[in-house]
């Protein structure tokens, strides 16, 4: 191991002690929260039986599949190891989306959207608040329109499936 390996490693190692215990709990969250909207929006994209409601599920395949992206690549720099699976409660919610079927699924899938983004904007606040991280808030800043933006969409899909 040369002098430089070592040096790369413990910056890596004093990165990771020095998050947060707000920051871990932030990147954990929006870790396994970007996995379950790209997964429920590729139910949407094949599954959901509204025109809205599938171009709702592309928009979340796509966005967060790129947020999902950025985050794996701070938690690269900052020698931080990410969830790679969904929670039991997020699992569950999945599997009782993949259940549903045309309407059903178009409601469950919207109401379901609207509720999360709404608690994805109150956590990506917080986090610009109250995280320590600098470039982990500079995700939360450059994120946080899109979440706002996807709220608004999601409402309007869920009025366009009442």
């Amino acid at each position: 191991m040369t002098v430089t390996d070592s040096t790369k490693m413990t910056d890596n190692m004093a990165t990771k002690n020095s998050l947060s215990d707000q920051d871990k709990k932030f990147a954990d969250a929006a870790a396994k929260g970007g996995m379950m909207e790209v997964m429920m929006g590729q139910l949407a994209a094949t599954n959901a039986s509204n025109a809205k409601v599938k171009a709702l599920g592309e928009m979340m395949v796509k966005d967060h599949g790129k947020a999902n992206d950025e985050l794996r690549k701070w938690a690269a720099t900052a020698g931080y190891s990410l969830p790679v699976s969904l929670d039991a409660e997020k699992q569950k919610k999945y599997d009782d989306l993949k259940a549903k079927k045309g309407t059903e699924f178009d409601q469950k899938y919207t109401d379901l959207m609207v509720s999360d983004h709404k608690k994805d904007i109150e956590e990506f606040k917080k986090e610009a608040s109250e995280g320590k991280e600098a470039s982990l808030k500079s995700f939360v800043s450059k994120t946080l329109p899109t979440l706002e933006h996807h709220l608004m969409e999601s409402e309007k899909a869920k009025n366009a499936v009442k």
